[in-house]
Formats: structure tokens, C-alpha cells, sequence
């Protein structure tokens, strides 16, 4: 759980390196002391730029020992799990592709696509960990989780999943395309009384209009798919507490996006719209998981005994 909250940190810093243009507050180019050092040194100057930056890169390499550290006691503990196992490993491997991808974004001087790509890793870095921690937190309980015949609920469950991430993608290529300022008005674009009213046919305009759409459509699906997932796990708590942070996510990720645009785009709330998309994708993750959670209860009927064949016998007996 440490990792799954240390990673998740990664991306939230990493969200204020981009949205307070510190990405290249270490400097730039590999090779040239900007990475993996800062300014060529172990602790760099304190600048607020490159204060932003480096916290970035020591979350990340906290993250990195983490993931490691997990693979590990998975090798040692749970060896005999296989998907425990595979999912550390997968988990490994997107912290090593976060690095390499981060090495790019430095050297080619934060090339948008890049950036794009790198949030995307970290988000199934996220991911992944959580489904880590959700599976060895119910190894050896009567919750099992299922994978081989994972029903209409965890297929629903894996939908959900998709579209948040598909959600959290769209949101960050808004920022990278530079069309953040496109559409001054909410929740449509332009301006009439106050409230955005009218559509975008092209450009920065339609791209964050798009988005806004995106958004529209995943919030209904995900909302009505965690409704009925929640519904068929009445007894499990987990499970209620999961859809309600779900929703309350969802409801603060909305007043975000209203005040990045009512706003002007300050960048504090363009650092919290992205907190919140990450916290939802990650919610929406643990109740995919969760969806496939099966309970392994004592049958009644076998622990009961058998009434009628015991009465017969002491009659025998007698």
C-alpha cells in the first residue's frame, strides 16, 4: 500500500513539474549533468524550479525501490501465487520504462508526445500497484479474487477501467496540445450569460471540447457500471466505500475542470484537475478488482448433518 501511495505522488508532483514549466528545472540532455544528477550534482541548487523537479525525481526513485522491494517478497512469499507474481513483475517493468521514458522527456528537450506517453506509463504504474496491493491483501482469505471466469460484473469492471484511463489520457492530451485555453466558457465552449453555451469545430477549441464529451460519456458509464457492480457485492463494505469514493472523486473532478476554466487556468487548479483524474482512475481501479472478488462461504447444506440417515442407524443399532 506504501508503494501504491508513493507512486501515486509521483504523478501528482509530476503534475505540478508540468502545470509550473519546472520540467527542465535540473536543466537538459542527458549526459550533460541535468539526468540522472541535477545541475550535476547529488543535491542541487534551491531554486524553486529545480526544488519542483528534483522532488519529482526522488518520488519516483522512492517509487522504484518500492516496486522492487514488492517484487521481491512476492518471489519470497508468494511465489506459489502466480498473478501475484506476474503483476509485480509487470509492475517492475513499467517503473524501468517510467525511467527510460523520463530520460527522453529530458534529453529531447519535453517533446509533448513524450510527456503524453510518460503520464500514461505512470498512470498503469499506478494501476498496477494497486492491483498488487489487492491481491496480496486477499491471498489466503476467504475473498479470492477470480480471473479464469470473471463473469458480466468483472468484464463490466475492466470496462470501467478503460474508460478511466482513456479519461485520464484524453485530459492530459488537452494540456499537451496547448489547448487548455481553448473553450472559455463551461461546460460548453464560448459565452453566453456567463455559462459556456456554444460548440467548437476545430482547432485548440474542439480538442478541449472533445475532452469535455470524453468526460461526459465515461462519468455516466462509469457511475451506472460501479452501481451495479456495488449492487451485486451488497455484503462486502469494501466494496461500498470503493463505489462511494468513486463518486465523490468524480463530483470533485468536475468542480476542478469548471474552475480551470472559470478561473483562467491557474495553475493550482490545473494541478488538482489532475490529482483528482489520477485518484479517480486509481478508485475506478481498485473496484475493477474488487468486482471480481469472489467469497468462499461454508455450504449450509454439507455442514448441516443429515438428519434422516442418522435415525435409521440408531434404529439398527437398537
Amino acid at each position: 500500500m506504501t508503494t501504491v501511495v508513493v507512486t501515486y505522488l509521483v504523478i501528482v508532483v509530476g503534475g505540478i513539474v508540468r502545470v509550473s514549466g519546472s520540467g527542465e528545472g535540473c536543466g537538459s540532455g542527458v549526459g550533460t549533468g541535468s539526468w540522472p544528477l541535477c545541475h550535476g550534482a547529488l543535491v542541487p541548487p534551491a531554486d524553486l524550479q529545480t526544488v519542483i523537479e528534483f522532488s519529482h525525481r526522488i518520488f519516483a526513485t522512492l517509487s522504484g525501490i518500492g516496486v522492487s522491494t514488492v517484487m521481491i517478497w512476492a518471489l519470497l512469499r508468494y511465489r506459489s501465487i502466480g498473478r501475484v507474481v506476474a503483476w509485480t513483475v509487470v509492475a517492475q517493468v513499467l517503473w524501468i520504462m517510467q525511467i527510460v521514458l523520463g530520460a527522453v522527456v529530458v534529453q529531447f528537450h519535453l517533446p509533448a508526445n513524450a510527456i503524453l506517453i510518460h503520464l500514461a506509463n505512470a498512470e498503469l504504474l499506478l494501476g498496477a500497484t494497486a492491483v498488487v496491493a489487492l491481491l496480496a491483501a486477499t491471498a489466503g482469505t476467504d475473498r479470492r479474487i477470480s480471473w479464469s471466469t470473471p463473469g458480466a460484473r468483472a468484464r463490466l469492471g475492466a470496462g470501467i477501467a478503460v474508460a478511466a484511463f482513456v479519461l485520464v489520457v484524453s485530459g492530459a492530451y488537452v494540456v499537451d496540445s496547448g489547448a487548455s485555453a481553448g473553450c472559455n466558457g463551461w461546460p460548453l465552449c464560448g459565452t453566453g450569460a456567463g455559462v459556456g453555451l456554444s460548440l467548437a469545430s476545430k482547432g485548440p477549441d474542439f480538442i478541449n471540447l472533445l475532452h469535455r464529451f470524453v468526460a461526459g460519456f465515461v462519468v455516466l458509464f462509469i457511475g451506472a457500471a460501479v452501481l451495479q457492480i456495488a449492487r451485486a457485492h451488497r455484503g462486502e463494505p469494501w466494496v461500498r466505500l470503493t463505489m462511494m469514493a468513486v463518486y465523490v472523486l468524480i463530483v470533485l473532478q468536475i468542480i476542478a475542470g469548471a474552475l480551470v476554466v472559470e478561473l483562467g487556468l491557474p495553475a493550482w487548479t490545473t494541478g488538482l484537475h489532475l490529482a483528482l483524474a489520477s485518484a479517480v482512475w486509481l478508485s475506478v481501479v481498485v473496484m475493477a478488482v474488487l468486482s471480481r472478488v469472489r467469497v468462499d462461504r461454508p455450504d449450509p447444506a454439507r455442514s448441516t448433518p443429515d438428519v434422516g440417515a442418522v435415525g435409521p442407524a440408531k434404529m439398527v443399532a437398537s
